[in-house]
């Protein structure tokens, strides 16, 4: 009897150490991320939908990437405009806990796990596509949503303070006085699922 618990706890722990190498317990994250390095476009893009129609801000971000990236195949204007509305939910993503801020590995929902990180890459990326289609004030609302994620101890604080600061001398003082006196909310649009 006691030959099978010796099996049995080896491969408990093979399984625990395994898991200990890629803790992030987003599922489909790290096959979607190894499909896309792989130049599998279309394999990353199976992986992710599912995940990203259930709002998971990780998979989100991905179709987002996935819809604009050169190097996946079959660009097209209404890619353009599927890939802003996928990184605006993402970007969108309220981070509710610890665990969601990537700041605490404990029990949390699968899916969620340092979704802040997801949502201001997203929010990082519509502030770059904003800033080459000559729509700074755009960008600059992006950037400051991505930026209210972080504390001012935080880097990326710092990081996204500087990329403020770049679009703000694009815009110039008045239209920036403007833009904060109305500051539209840009999470408050209502998006097909």
């Amino acid at each position: 009897m006691h030959h099978f618990r010796l099996p049995a706890l080896l491969l408990t722990l093979l399984l625990a150490s395994c898991a200990a190498l890629d803790p992030n317990p987003n599922i489909g994250m790290r096959s979607t991320d190894l499909a896309f390095s792989s130049g599998d476009c279309e394999g990353a893009k199976k992986r992710a939908e599912p995940a990203a129609q259930r709002g998971e801000p990780w998979a989100q971000f991905r179709m987002g990437a996935l819809l604009i990236d050169q190097k996946c195949p079959n660009q097209s204007v209404g890619n353009v405009s599927k890939a802003i509305d996928w990184l605006s939910k993402a970007a969108c993503y309220e981070s509710k806990s610890l665990w969601e801020r990537g700041n605490e590995l404990v029990v949390g929902p699968s899916g969620y796990f340092n979704a802040r990180a997801s949502s201001t890459n997203a929010a990082a990326m519509l502030a770059d596509i904003y800033m080459h289609a000559n729509r700074p004030g755009m960008s600059w609302l992006y950037l400051e949503r991505a930026r209210s994620q972080f504390t001012e101890d935080e880097a990326a604080y710092s990081a996204l303070t500087q990329k403020l600061a770049y679009a703000e001398s694009v815009i110039g003082a008045e239209q920036l006085a403007a833009i904060k006196k109305d500051k539209p909310n840009i999470c408050a649009v209502e998006r097909p699922a």
